[in-house]
Order: C-alpha cells, then sequence, then structure tokens
C-alpha cells in the first residue's frame, strides 16, 4: 500500500503554511510544496483498499501506477473528489487566518503539487520527463516509504490526519 497522504490534507496544510508568506506567491508556494514532503514522512494511511486500479511494485517503487481500465475513472473521481474537498477548505482556512483567498490556493495546489507530478510521472515514465522527474519520484517515494510505519485502518489513519490538519491550523494560529 503506498503511504501518501490524502489531497485534502495536504491542501489544508499547504493552505496553512502558505499564510506566513503573504504577498510573497513564490515562498508561499514553496512552503506549501515542502510542507508536502514533511507530513508525508509522518506516520498515515491514503486510499489503500479503496483504489482499485493502483498496482504498486514492492520491488521498484518507480513503476507503480494506476493501470488505465475499468476502475481507472472511479479512482480518479475519489481522488478528484479528495482535492476538492481540500480545495474548499483552503476557503476556509484563508478565513480563519485571515488571508487571501489567492494565497490560501497557491499553498493547497502546492500541498498537492508533488502527487500531481507523481501522477504524471506513472503516465509518462519512458519519455523525456522521466529525466527530470525521475529524481523527485525517488525521493517522495523514499519519504513515503523509506521507513516502517504501523498498518492503519481507514477509520483511524484518516481521522489522525484530519487532527493533524487542525493541529497545524492552530499551530500556526498561535504562532502568527
Amino acid at each position: 500500500m503506498a503511504h501518501c497522504m490524502t489531497l485534502t490534507t495536504h491542501a489544508v496544510v499547504g493552505a496553512a503554511v502558505a499564510s506566513f508568506f503573504p504577498e510573497q506567491p513564490y515562498l508561499a508556494f514553496a512552503a506549501g510544496f515542502m510542507s508536502h514532503l514533511a507530513i508525508d514522512a509522518l506516520p498515515h494511511y491514503d486510499y489503500g483498499e479503496f483504489l482499485h486500479s493502483f498496482e504498486k511494485d514492492p520491488h521498484h517503487r518507480l513503476q507503480t501506477d494506476m493501470r488505465f481500465g475499468k476502475h481507472f475513472l472511479h479512482d480518479l473521481r475519489l481522488i478528484g473528489a479528495d482535492a476538492l474537498l481540500g480545495f474548499l477548505l483552503a476557503f476556509v482556512v484563508a478565513r480563519i487566518l485571515g488571508i487571501s483567498y489567492e494565497y490560501a490556493l497557491i499553498g493547497a495546489g502546492a500541498g498537492v503539487y508533488p502527487d500531481l507530478i507523481q501522477f504524471v510521472y506513472y503516465k509518462l515514465r519512458k519519455t523525456w520527463l522521466e529525466v527530470g522527474l525521475a529524481p523527485l519520484q525517488r525521493f517522495h517515494v523514499w519519504i513515503q516509504d523509506g521507513v516502517e510505519r504501523p498498518e492503519w485502518g481507514w477509520r483511524k489513519g484518516f481521522g489522525l490526519q484530519a487532527l493533524l490538519a487542525v493541529g497545524i491550523l492552530i499551530a500556526v494560529l498561535l504562532v502568527r
């Protein structure tokens, strides 16, 4: 099973950390992007048994893919709904933190961007893009799966991700 956070968690955390860089869109983007990698290093749970087109190669993680087939569109809708929820919650984060919606969306977008790049890598391997994307994917996979983590059920995993997102939001409120 892949150990990646849900996109909702990444978007909320990305929006929150982007708030540290008002009027600095590049730094807001960098903060959101780096937050993705930082929280991927934490024990968590992802879609697991909910994705049916996902095929993990346990021996060669860079060969993992979401295969086109009868389950692909279902899985894409599930992931899309997760991303949409994250972007909608970025508006709530903006309101709570008193930042512009634009900066919240920059942070949220950057927070989900590494997983988007990963999907593009899955689909465009063996092309000129692999040269630039493979090192990032090796690092991303290492962050996600580099250490042994407990296998949690989806209820506990998603619940802990919600607590993580709320905890980071509260910490950002206290620090700002």
